[in-house]
């Protein structure tokens, strides 16, 4: 009986060994996630707007205030923090601008994204282009769906705008 209640024991303690990691990435992905979050809604009570509509990835977030025409925009990775307001009554056309290379894959050539921002071209001809990055492999191996959020991000302001 004792050497089945200490089998037990060492199994039990096993799987929460195993199961310990995994829970603690979990978590501090929902932190860094409730960073995000916050900081543009911050952003966006500080300019008296409201966020209506919003994304969160593992380095930026993105949220629009429809009513008032704001965009807010934050990325954090390891060395710095980039934070965006943009007034869309401001901007004539918002464009989703790639940067590829193309490599030799056993004997093929494949495009990989090395980079996904979504660009902004203000009305006025003086101001410079607003870039708000989506992805960037520097920062993250594989794409977790911003390839395809700044596609409908494009869509959105650009309907906004027009």
């Amino acid at each position: 009986m004792e050497m089945e209640l200490g089998s037990a024991l060492v199994g039990a303690i096993a799987i929460i060994i195993c199961i310990l990691p995994f829970a603690i990435m979990s978590r501090s992905k929902k932190q860094k996630r409730q960073i995000l979050l916050d900081t543009i809604n911050d952003l966006a009570n500080q300019n008296q707007c409201i966020i209506h509509k919003s994304d969160v990835y593992p380095y930026f977030a993105i949220g629009i205030d429809e009513d008032q025409g704001r965009l807010f925009y934050f990325k954090k990775n390891t060395d710095k923090e980039l934070v965006k307001t943009i007034l869309l009554s401001e901007i004539r056309t918002c464009k989703v601008v790639k940067s590829n290379t193309s490599i030799n894959r056993n004997g093929d050539r494949v495009n990989i994204i090395e980079k996904q921002c979504l660009t902004f071209h203000s009305k006025d001809p003086g101001k410079p282009d607003i870039s708000l990055e989506f992805f960037n492999a520097d920062d993250s191996v594989q794409p977790c769906g911003e390839i395809q959020a700044s596609e409908e991000w494009m869509k959105l302001i650009n309907r906004h705008i027009s």
